[in-house]
């Protein structure tokens, strides 16, 4: 079951990896 909160913390770690750039991209 998904909630709301999952949702938003998963979208706003995504957004601060997209917006710091430092995360180097998995890539393997």
């Amino acid at each position: 079951r998904v909630t709301s909160e999952s949702v938003i913390y998963s979208f706003g770690t995504l957004l601060l990896d997209l917006l710091s750039g430092k995360h180097i991209p998995p890539s393997h």
